[in-house]
């Protein structure tokens, strides 16, 4: 089944990481969680960081959810 995992991250005003993000792994089977999960945590940490945000409107992209699904992408 399709697997979804949702990454949690907050950041700081400069569009850098604030402490670990966090990964939930949902759907499919464990196996397919685990090797999913990992690769969805390095690909945010090598996107990072973010400078071109607007600081002035930090408040509203300080804390960021991400969602990444196995699968085809088109319907």
């Amino acid at each position: 089944g399709r697997v979804v995992i949702t990454v949690h991250l907050r950041l700081d005003k400069n569009g850098a990481i604030v402490g670990s993000p966090e990964a939930i792994a949902s759907g499919g089977n464990e196996a397919a969680r685990k090797s999913l999960s990992a690769p969805a945590l390095r690909a945010v940490k090598r996107s990072l960081p973010f400078p071109m945000l607007p600081k002035e409107k930090y408040e509203s992209w300080n804390e960021v959810v991400l969602h990444f699904e196995s699968g085809d992408p088109t319907p």
